[in-house]
């Protein structure tokens, strides 16, 4: 271990909590990247001298680097100064190589002077900056831990630099150290029970024994106090990171334990804040349930929170933390009844959200103007309701346009400005901004967008480099940037980024083979690819890539029952791995698979299909079938099923995603109807469409119908 001795104290803490790691039993003995995995870390040397300005290592040191399989680097302001740690790093360097030093951030911030920060507050030791150091092991373990508050934390910094030197998956290691904090919550809760029972036994007693109980009663609430501090941490921080993780089994389990927690409380006796952590233990089961279309356990439990909170806002007037849990109730139920396909009950409720929201900030008259988060986040909630199932896209527009100035307004406050904070949510802003451009802009407004988004998660990822959820968001984005350049006809840019998100997205997935949140972004970037490959008349192996998708997304389906976006890209890599059977001739086989995923559609949940990808998936599917029967000869059903496509969703085409109007283009071309596909096909080429396959339909209306200039010549011209 080096380190500065300025910061002794925190290095033997870090000292004493490795040798007391306890290494899981399933891994002891297992090979990890760096040799066998022992039960302990017992064989760690920290030199207790400092070491002067221009002198040597001693022997001593010298002889303990060359034994030393890992170096750890406790990164501080006093680290950079400090002229033993540079020269340690430089001759551990030497002898075994980059690759074997991790670095555990104290204090400081990392690249200062490169950020626009003061010099002054650089915490990697001179000897790192500017070297070239890999960010990742052969695990996906960051080689930094950033131990500070705004950072990982000390108990998963620890964890981190534990999984770097024994070589093993991070993952294995976070699961089972959360299995010993449950056992430890679920003990400290018992003990609580049972020190409030002996509690109140010992109040019996008081006139006899006043000081005794009174002891007693400070013992268990001792207790009680810190169960409760446990069960706050595990239903915020620990909760959160377990939701990006996608570790859904572990957060059901932790939520359902801290609900048992606090139903068996009268609700009368319940403060605010045990409200609160209910709400939070709540929210933790609604991630998990949400996810899979299940909310048959949590519908009458967040209606009837949402009275208690209601009550609890009554009997506290005007005090904040009470106006939250109400506001995060309302999210909770709005959610349900999105995925119930009740909009218009999800509109009023996030409507009530705004309001309640506005209400508790009228209660701080010194709080800046622009701190408006609550609202901003409900806003873009707003937007997406009016969006899937009203099409009210201007407004819906609107909406996500003030959600994305709050939050950078919210990113620019004086507490934020200087930090990581000033990022927070802004990415995501971008993210719903470039998918509402995709109906309401042209495409190159859209494609900015998402490279803004991607731009601010890139820089997010860098400012605090071991929270991997930022890494893995732009990783996925990549995936709608792709699409996007796809529509717009830059395939070759498409496949790059492409490359770029499935790639990282794959090495994600290879560190938690389990994990859904993966699963659905690997299945997606493969039915993106395919659909790639089929414009292109690559059939083979858009082919392929259609079963791939497939494959994914199918065993992530037996997860998510009624997933809104997960459930149609499989019914739409179902279709399209059709098309591509029928393009090579194998029109039987590709008949039998479109009439299952035909049927499969039809089963669907029909608020399902009340959504933007709902429409895409109906307009593909259904117009695929109309080509396949006329394919076999069979015009009757071509036309009938061109009409049925016509009928339903040709009321509201300008209020439809691209795709969606290029499927009524084609149909109306092959009912010709021409003046109408015409019409589509001008829109289409005023946003940037470009697509491959539209401008062969392109072509083919121009030939149809004299007058109309094709896309290509337009372009050229």
């Amino acid at each position: 271990m080096s380190y500065s001795h300025k910061d002794d104290k925190w290095a033997k803490w870090l000292l004493k909590a490795l040798e007391a790691y306890r290494v899981p039993r399933h891994l002891v003995g297992t090979k990890g990247t760096n040799g066998i995995v022992p039960a302990k870390l017992t064989r760690i040397f920290r030199d207790r001298e400092e070491l002067a300005a221009g002198a040597c290592l001693d022997d001593k040191i010298q002889e303990a680097l060359k034994q030393s399989q890992t170096l750890l680097v406790v990164c501080s302001p006093n680290a950079v100064h400090s002229y033993g740690v540079n020269q340690e790093i430089e001759l551990f360097r030497k002898m075994r190589g980059d690759q074997h030093i991790f670095y555990i951030i104290l204090d400081g911030e990392p690249h200062a002077a490169a950020r626009g920060l003061d010099p002054e507050l650089e915490c990697f030791p001179k000897a790192l900056i500017n070297h070239d150091m890999n960010t990742t092991t052969a695990y996906g373990v960051p080689l930094a831990a950033d131990a500070r508050p705004e950072g990982d934390g000390r108990k998963m910094a620890l964890l981190k630099v534990v999984a770097g030197i024994l070589g093993v998956n991070l993952d294995g290691l976070v699961r089972r150290d959360l299995q010993r904090r449950q056992k430890r919550l679920w003990g400290f809760m018992g003990l609580t029970t049972a020190g409030m029972l002996l509690t109140t036994a010992l109040a019996t007693q008081a006139y006899l024994a006043s000081q005794r109980a009174e002891e007693a009663l400070a013992h268990a609430q001792r207790q009680q106090d810190e169960a409760e501090s446990l069960i706050s941490y595990i239903a915020d921080d620990l909760g959160r990171q377990l939701w990006r993780r996608g570790h859904a089994d572990i957060l059901k389990a932790m939520s359902s334990r801290i609900l048992e927690h606090y139903d068996g409380m009268n609700s009368p006796d319940m403060g605010p804040l045990e409200v609160a952590r209910k709400v939070r233990g709540l929210a933790m089961l609604a991630r998990t349930q949400l996810f899979k279309g299940d909310t048959s356990i949590l519908a009458d439990r967040v209606e009837g929170l949402l009275r208690e909170t209601l009550e609890v806002v009554e009997k506290h007037p005007g005090e904040i933390m009470v106006y939250q849990t109400h506001i995060d109730t309302l999210k909770l139920l709005s959610d349900i009844r999105l995925l119930e396909g009740r909009y218009e009950e999800a509109q009023k409720l996030v409507e009530e959200r705004i309001a309640t929201a506005e209400k508790m900030y009228s209660y701080q008259p010194d709080r800046h103007p622009d701190d408006r988060a609550a609202i901003a986040h409900a806003s873009i909630d707003l937007a997406w309701v009016k969006a899937h199932y009203f099409q009210q896209m201007e407004e819906a527009y609107e909406l996500i346009k003030k959600g994305l100035a709050i939050r950078i307004a919210v990113g620019q406050l004086p507490r934020n400005v200087n930090s990581y904070s000033r990022l927070q949510n802004v990415g995501g802003g971008y993210h719903h901004l470039s998918a509402i451009q995709e109906i309401t802009e042209p495409l190159p407004v859209a494609i900015a967008s998402r490279q803004k988004c991607l731009d601010t998660y890139l820089e997010r990822q860098q400012l605090t480099p071991n929270h991997l959820i930022y890494q893995m968001l732009r990783l996925r984005f990549h995936n709608e940037m792709a699409e996007l350049l796809l529509h717009a006809g830059r395939t070759s840019e498409a496949r790059e980024f492409l490359d770029i998100g499935q790639n990282g997205l794959r090495e994600f997935l290879e560190n938690d083979q389990e994990n859904y949140r993966y699963i659905v972004m690997v299945g997606r970037a493969d039915l993106i690819r395919g659909q790639i490959m089929l414009t292109e008349g690559e059939w083979q192996m858009a082919q392929e890539a259609f079963a791939k998708a497939m494959d994914l997304m199918a065993a992530q389906y037996k997860a998510s029952v009624d997933s809104l976006d997960a459930r149609n890209w499989l019914l739409t890599a179902k279709t399209l791995h059709a098309v591509s059977m029928a393009k090579q001739g194998h029109v039987f086989e590709a008949e039998q698979q479109m009439n299952l995923a035909a049927q499969e559609a039809h089963d669907v949940p029909h608020r399902l299909l009340q959504s933007i990808y709902g429409r895409k998936m109906l307009s593909i599917q259904t117009n695929a079938r109309a080509d396949l029967a006329a394919m076999q000869g069979n015009l009757t059903q071509a036309q009938a099923l061109r009409t049925e496509l016509i009928n339903r969703l040709g009321g509201k085409w300008r209020q439809s995603h691209p795709v969606v109007r290029f499927e009524l283009m084609k149909a109306y071309l092959g009912l010709k109807q021409y003046e109408e596909a015409a019409e589509i096909a001008e829109n289409l080429l005023s946003i940037g469409f470009r697509r491959a396959d539209f401008l062969q339909a392109s072509e083919q209306l121009a030939q149809a119908h004299p007058g109309w200039k094709p896309a290509t010549a337009r372009d050229v011209s």
